[in-house]
């Protein structure tokens, strides 16, 4: 055994050996994915001299390093889980998908602060932290594809849940659904809202139904996105940026003529969908969402927003 497969090894107990092992093919597709991008073909065929060794441990360790990458397990928690009782507006579901480096807390924490804000109570969709490393990972694959980030359990979390409440909205008198989405929770939304209720490659609508809940019931506001890809399949979509939110010009910011070339491992460029009211940048420093965004509004920032215009406002009458 060389010595990857041992450094491997050591990240993953051998009794979870067998469960990991059905994720070795998602490795592959990543080695594959980063082999191609290498350019010009001479520095691909010494990088894999070079790595050989390296690349079989890999394969044979897939496992190991999908259980390093994903280990925690991605939770919902309603609004009373987090203790919010008091509910104005019962006709209305809001959900928080939380940026990298937050535990449940920290996470919920934010929940009631919008709480406070807003006057709703917030559902969260928790994205754990497996550490720094390991979130810029996740960061990475969900936006560019490596990963195959179709299985990265706060996406798989948040479609099942998402379409779930979406379908079950009219029946339990919700005509509204809020999502309110920050950092890598932007990357995990724009990977769920473009695909949820297409075929697997993503090329038709083969859910009816869902398509036509998104496009009636959902509201999106991408807080510090730095997605790749934000389509129009929702009823109402809002990006919030600081200039100086370097994340955001991974996503939100990023200059717009450069967009088409930065391409993921499906082909695609960066793309917001652009309509009216979406865009609200302020020239501002600072990335955390309660004290460079939330806060912020509260002092008068992002004014046009329909968070800060309709929503907030509401809640102080």
């Amino acid at each position: 055994m060389d010595r990857l497969e041992k450094i491997l090894e050591k990240i993953c107990p051998k009794k979870n050996l067998d469960m990991l092992k059905k994720n070795a093919k998602v490795a592959l597709e990543m080695l594959q994915a980063i082999l191609g991008k290498i350019q010009p073909v001479p520095v691909r065929a010494v990088f894999i001299l070079v790595m050989t060794p390296e690349l079989w441990a890999l394969k044979k360790c897939a496992s190991q390093l999908w259980y390093f990458v994903y280990r925690k397990q991605s939770h919902y928690f309603t609004a009373s889980e987090l203790g919010m009782q008091e509910n104005n507006y019962p006709n209305e579901l809001w959900i928080h998908v939380n940026g990298i480096m937050n535990n449940k807390e920290a996470a919920a924490d934010s929940c009631r602060v919008i709480h406070e804000m807003f006057g709703r109570p917030v559902d969260l969709l928790h994205n754990p932290t497996d550490g720094a490393i390991p979130d810029l990972i996740q960061c990475v694959a969900g936006k560019t594809g490596l990963l195959k980030a179709g299985v990265i359990k706060p996406r798989v979390e948040l479609t099942k849940r998402l379409a779930g409440k979406l379908r079950g909205a009219k029946a339990n008198g919700i005509n509204k659904v809020v999502l309110i989405a920050h950092s890598q929770g932007t990357i995990i939304t724009g990977n769920v809202i473009s695909n949820l209720g297409l075929c697997e490659k993503g090329e038709e609508v083969v859910d009816e139904e869902l398509d036509s809940l998104m496009k009636e019931l959902l509201e999106v506001y991408i807080i510090a996105g730095c997605a790749h890809h934000i389509p129009n399949r929702v009823k109402h979509v809002e990006y919030l940026s600081n200039r100086g939110d370097i994340v955001a010009w991974l996503g939100d910011l990023f200059p717009r003529a450069l967009a088409p070339f930065w391409k993921n491992t499906w082909g695609n460029g960066i793309m917001y969908y652009r309509g009216e009211n979406t865009d609200h940048v302020e020239n501002a420093w600072g990335h955390m969402l309660v004290p460079h965004y939330l806060d912020a509004m509260k002092n008068g920032k992002f004014a046009k927003s329909k968070l800060a215009s309709v929503y907030m406002k509401e809640k102080g009458e």
